[in-house]
């Protein structure tokens, strides 16, 4: 089925503030999901194999409630693994799961607009928008509940920017949404999810995204790559910042370019966010285009296939990730990134 997604809803009831980072993302729509990846059609390409696989393992492991983690960004990430695959409410084979999710991720929504709790909030707030971005951006008719809480799930992120911060962490994002100091990995998550958000109709000030894309530039390392907390060259990090300025529109920005020749050069190191790299590093690296994505195709694979386990799911012993995000984390990044060659995110599309 080749219908055309409408960004635009009418029913938001809200007006678009146009601004140059964004506006060029939201000239082109994305096709719809057509019903998701069909087991029945999949011949031997192995990307296929293994997202139908992996999807398999996280519908099974779905708890009563919609939820597949604790953790309420990790669950949105679960969700996004099985947008990326085309399944959405209403359609797909797994659009019952996706229903049940979303519910569990709106019903986490407290008075003041966070989307779940615990500790690191603005990271699990920062996916579950931008989940909740994408829905609203590949389905004609969300429902109310998601229509309502996307925008009070914006406005939190806005203002917890808009929090009084040192000169070096103005325009960025932390933890909590009181933080008064920022760091690269929890900036990227909002960028992402303000950018989806625009692109579903929901109105992001000019000036925002300015001072973000101005903090993600004081992150940047002289001879390329981005930091945690300041200029650095980490793998992760690198990719994040490559993304976060993408996702702004800032794909012409020599902080960019030079961060994807050191990036090609050294994509793993001694990296503990293994997953992490494999999901924004394939984000950046398909954004680039070119030789960079036809490199990173090849390296993907070769780096992610053969780790999936052979119930469907990916897990890491050791390092900050098995015991942070655990297997569901693990397996909806590695989905995730697999998932980017059916360009059905809407956040995939250039």
């Amino acid at each position: 089925m080749n219908k055309s997604i409408h960004f635009t809803l009418a029913c938001l009831a809200v007006a678009s503030i146009a601004f140059a980072p964004f506006t060029a993302l939201a000239q082109q729509q994305p096709a719809r999901g057509d019903g998701g990846v069909d087991p029945a059609a999949l011949g031997n390409d192995p990307v296929d194999l293994a997202m139908d696989k992996g999807l398999q393992w996280l519908a099974s492991i779905q708890q009563p409630d919609g939820s597949f983690s604790k953790i309420t960004g990790v669950n949105g990430l679960a969700l996004m693994a099985f947008l990326g695959a085309g399944h959405v409410p209403g359609e797909g084979k797994y659009h019952r799961v996706v229903e049940k999710g979303i519910k569990h991720i709106v019903d986490s929504q407290d008075p003041s607009g966070l989307l779940g709790g615990g500790n690191g909030r603005m990271y699990g707030h920062g996916m579950a928008t931008l989940l909740l971005g994408e829905v609203v951006g590949m389905t004609y008719d969300p429902n109310q509940a998601v229509k309502r809480a996307l925008p009070r799930a914006v406005q939190l992120i806005l203002d917890s920017q808009a929090i009084p911060k040192p000169p070096q962490h103005a325009g960025g994002w932390r933890y909590n949404p009181s933080s008064r100091d920022s760091d690269v990995s929890v900036a990227g998550w909002q960028m992402i999810a303000l950018r989806a958000a625009k692109d579903s109709g929901i109105p992001v000030p000019k000036s925002s995204i300015e001072a973000a894309i101005a903090y993600i530039k004081r992150c940047a390392h002289p001879n390329g790559g981005f930091g945690y907390t300041g200029p650095g060259q980490t793998p992760s990090t690198t990719a994040v910042g490559m993304v976060s300025l993408q996702m702004a529109g800032e794909y012409d920005a020599p902080e960019v370019w030079k961060a994807a020749d050191v990036f090609l050069r050294n994509p793993w190191g001694n990296n503990l966010w293994f997953y992490y790299t494999v999901y924004y590093g394939t984000f950046s690296m398909y954004t680039c285009g070119g030789k960079y994505w036809q490199i990173w195709q090849d390296m993907l694979k070769r780096a992610i296939i053969p780790l999936q386990s052979p119930d469907g799911s990916w897990s890491r012993g050791g390092g900050a990730e098995g015991s942070v995000g655990g297997t569901v984390y693990c397996t909806s990044m590695a989905l995730l990134a697999l998932s980017i060659q059916y360009h059905y995110l809407p956040a995939y599309q250039k």
